[in-house]
């Protein structure tokens, strides 16, 4: 299966997961070929429009609100707003060390009223825009936040598992107090490096946190989680160096109303990536190695994080370099 070549820098930046070995488990050497037409009805494209104002990299995030599309720029820090059919509507760039701007956004989130929340994983606070980009707020945070989300106006932050002394799992904030209330606890020393954690369910304010270290999957709302999932992948690497070069870590993980797909990156790049694609209504899961798009036989681009209203949205590059990306919608089957 082919991505594009930025999934080469993402698995470098893979540390370690912990090791586990499970006869009885999901093995991520077993092969298969998944057809798109099994689990897509149709592809769409949406070419997002290019001009003076709007020159993309790449897409490190993308959400979708309202019929506006939030793309998210690694490499310039800048969020883009586009409508439904890709056309231009604004530009958030803020970048600086004064009051209201940035200097390493890092994840951001949108509110019900379509302001935008945004972390600076540099300098350690929370900026807050309109979809204007005009600045409403901003506070500083003590923790290092890899992931986050707002419910009900307060914030829910993903702590990454670096060392055992740190805060690990997911974490209530109380912006006034700046106090930290465990939500839900992960064990472990994993250091995988994922581009999100958190994935909206759609409406109701619910939420799903994948946990890289244990493989859970956590369903949350502000009340509380309501259900959890187990999965048990073998083999895992608990470092790049590790003498089992075939053993692989997470890099990235989707949820739709009827799927869950898990994209591993192998150590050794060319033993390639593999996707293990669980159907939520039969609760049968199956690994693969190739992806053939045999509904248009374009390559299946990079995943993004959204994932609401039973689509996966990936994204590529054009096929003129000078153009910005283009988003590649998969309508999945129900």
């Amino acid at each position: 299966m082919k991505y594009n070549n930025l999934l080469i820098i993402i698995i470098f930046l893979v540390c370690s997961c912990s090791k586990r070995n499970n006869d009885n488990g999901i093995n991520l050497n077993d092969k298969g070929r998944l057809f798109i037409s099994q689990i897509a009805d149709s592809v769409s494209y949406i070419h997002l429009e290019m001009n003076e104002q709007c020159l993309l990299g790449d897409i490190s995030d993308l959400l979708f609100q309202k019929n506006i599309y939030y793309v998210f720029d690694g490499q310039t820090n800048s969020i883009y707003l586009f409508d439904e059919k890709g056309f231009f509507v604004n530009k958030i760039f803020k970048q600086g060390r004064g009051p209201g701007e940035y200097v390493h956004p890092s994840s951001f989130f949108i509110d019900p009223e379509d302001n935008i929340h945004i972390i600076d994983l540099l300098l350690k606070k929370i900026l807050v825009y309109d979809n204007k980009g005009d600045f409403l707020d901003e506070f500083w945070i003590e923790e290092y936040v890899r992931d986050f989300c707002v419910i009900n106006d307060k914030y829910f932050f993903y702590m990454p598992d670096q060392n055992i002394n740190s805060k690990q799992g997911l974490y209530l904030y109380d912006t006034k107090n700046k106090q930290y209330e465990e939500f839900i606890k992960i064990k472990g020393t994993s250091k995988s490096f994922m581009p999100w954690y958190i994935t909206s369910l759609g409406g109701n304010d619910s939420y799903s946190v994948v946990d890289p270290v244990n493989n859970y999957v956590y369903y949350f709302n502000y009340t509380g989680v309501f259900e959890t999932k187990k999965f048990i992948f073998f083999p895992l690497a608990d470092d790049v160096k590790n003498e089992d070069m075939n053993a692989f870590s997470l890099v990235f993980f989707n949820e739709s109303n009827c799927f869950m797909m898990w994209t591993f990156a192998s150590v050794m790049y060319e033993n390639g990536m593999k996707i293990y694609l669980y159907n939520k209504n039969n609760l049968q899961g199956k690994v693969y190695d190739t992806v053939i798009n045999d509904l248009d036989n374009r390559e299946l681009g990079i995943p993004t994080r959204y994932s609401n209203n039973n689509k996966f949205i990936f994204w590529m590059h054009s096929d003129n370099e000078d153009n910005n990306p283009i988003l590649q919608i998969l309508h999945l089957k129900q």
